[in-house]
């Protein structure tokens, strides 16, 4: 498996290309500052890679299931996983540390930190829960799709929520 990393202002040729992973690369994480990926590992490790090199740079201790790294948070200190089957924790990654787990979720493939708050928007099914992962309660839900939630993303002041599935866009008022 290959990461690319692409300069908007130059040609069609990418940049760097991060030396190929013996395993499946899924969802693509990459810190605030550019520098590194992050990557769920076989090893039911969490690595971070150098995207210049390559390299990893560090990895956390085994963990008890298969993990798979899906968003960091503006500050890039705060990583949201899934594990197993509907299951989402939300690691600190200084020390690895749990900050939050929320459970029964269904077909979770994209979430969202929300800036400044210790809140998840979470596309979980047809359905986004915003969660506070410190307290660890959903603070509203939206039957938002007629199919599954593809994609969420804030707005750059927090105020509005963009959600996308196949059935079409959606934006939500916070």
């Amino acid at each position: 498996q290959t990461i690319r990393s692409w300069a908007l202002s130059q040609s069609n040729q990418p940049v760097v290309i991060v030396p190929p992973h013996s395993e499946f690369i899924g969802n693509l994480v990459v810190t605030p500052d550019g520098s590194q990926v992050v990557r769920g590992l076989k090893s039911q490790q969490i690595g971070f890679f150098q995207i210049e090199s390559g390299e990893l740079a560090r990895v956390s201790e085994p963990l008890s299931t298969p993990i798979v790294p899906i968003a960091l948070d503006e500050s890039g200190q705060t990583l949201a996983c899934l594990r197993g089957s509907g299951i989402l924790d939300v690691l600190n990654v200084v020390d690895f540390s749990v900050l939050g787990t929320k459970t029964g979720l269904s077909e979770t493939s994209c979430v969202a930190f929300f800036p400044g708050r210790p809140w998840l928007a979470i596309g979980s099914g047809n359905d986004i829960i915003v969660w506070d992962y410190e307290s660890e309660e959903e603070v509203t839900k939206w039957e938002a799709h007629e199919f599954a939630v593809g994609n969420l993303r804030f707005s750059g002041d927090g105020e509005r929520l963009y959600s996308s599935s196949i059935s079409g866009a959606y934006g939500v008022q916070i």
